[in-house]
Order: C-alpha cells, then structure tokens, then sequence
C-alpha cells in the first residue's frame, strides 16, 4: 500500500512536472527542477524506476543541454544524432529500469469498441520534459496565451470538425458519444504525456532539424547542429 501511494505521488509530480513548462518565467525554473526531482525519487523509492533508469535519461538532459551550448559543429551534429536515438527509444519503452504504472486495463469503452489498456509512461513523458524544458522558450504569460488562442481556436475547431465529418462519411467511425469513468485520466495522459512528448521529437526536435536542412546549401548542413 505504501508503495502504491508513493508511485501515484511520483505520477502527480511528473505531470507537474510538465504543466511547470508554461508557468512564467521568473519561476519556471525552481518549479519544474523541483517537481522533477521529486518525481523521480518518488519514482525510485516506489520501484517505478531502477536506479539503471537514470541513465539514459540523465544523459539525454546532458546532450540536449550540450547542443545548446557547444561552439563545434561537429560534436554538435553527434550530439543531436545520440539525442534523437535517446529521445525515440526512451518513448518506445527500450530502456531498462522503467515499471509503468497501468492504470486501464483490457476495458471495453462500448459495446462495438475493442478493448483498451492504458500506461503512465514515464520514460515517455521525460522525453518531453527535456527536450521542451532545456531547448525551447514556450508561452509563460498571459498575453502571449491570448495571442496563441486567438490564432489557433477557430482553425483547430474547425479540423476536429472537418475530421469528424470526413471519417463518419467514410465509414472509419461511427458516431457514438459516451464519457466513460476512464475519461479524465485518459485525456490529461494523452495530453501531458503522450501529446507533449511525440510534439516535442517529432516536431520541436526532428522538424526543426528537417526545417533547416532544407533551407541550407548542401555544404552549410554541418553548421545547423
């Protein structure tokens, strides 16, 4: 029992942990190293994580904080390479050291459904952490939140609903509205662990790379790292 308290305390902690990456910048920083830190020691004294766990991803935080900051090009495009190798094993669950805590099981949402099991990743949601945490500056105030939803509300409004439409006229849904017990842990999951993580490889770190590769000469590619 006394375990099982400590692992959903070290699962509280990790998605403050991430919800700490829009706070205001004068104390982002105290909030989010501090959240982390106890999540992964709650983490440990819960067998949530092995001590082996620490590795991969005390040098993912490492490396991403190293390109940061390095002047060489080189060691730079290494040191991108490794974070990318790190960051897609971590949330594809190839470490050892990770026990994720499974909190749905095998569950039928509704009659016609197949059935659904659901973890709290943590090595996933690390990945996100980092990446988003050491390497990019994300809205953190109240008018820079006016200005993002003022933009993206009506256009994401409008995609939910042209998607909805598009896959019910195909036939690959079928309109079946329910809001089943294991709603609130299935949305804020998928939003602070699933979504932030796969937005922060793919797009925050993989796009970005991609984004500039394109926009280089074939001899200038070395310098974008």
């Amino acid at each position: 029992m006394q375990f099982e308290k400590l692992n959903l305390l070290a699962y509280g902690f990790l998605y403050l942990t991430v919800v700490s990456l829009w706070l205001p910048r004068s104390w982002k920083f105290f909030a989010s190293i501090l959240f982390l830190a106890l999540a992964l020691t709650l983490g440990l004294l819960s067998q949530t994580l092995k001590p082996i766990a620490l590795i991969p991803i005390t040098l993912l935080a490492m490396l991403l904080y190293y390109s940061q900051v390095t002047t060489t090009n080189l060691l730079r495009f290494f040191s991108c390479s490794l974070i990318l190798l790190l960051s897609i094993g971590l949330a594809s669950h190839l470490f050892p050291g990770f026990h994720n805590l499974k909190v749905i099981d095998h569950i039928y949402i509704s009659k016609n459904s197949i059935p659904y099991t659901l973890y709290l990743n943590f090595d996933k949601a690390l990945v996100g952490v980092f990446i988003l945490g050491i390497t990019h500056n994300l809205i953190s105030n109240k008018e820079e939140w006016i200005k993002f939803l003022k933009k993206t509300t009506l256009p994401l409004l409008g995609l939910i609903f042209i998607v909805m439409v598009l896959a019910i006229s195909l036939g690959l849904v079928r309109f079946d509205p329910k809001l089943p017990n294991s709603l609130p842990i299935w949305f804020i999951t998928n939003l602070l662990f699933v979504s932030v993580a796969e937005e922060a490889i793919f797009r925050g770190f993989l796009q970005k790379k991609i984004s500039l590769l394109l926009a280089k000469k074939p001899m200038e590619i070395i310098s974008l790292y």
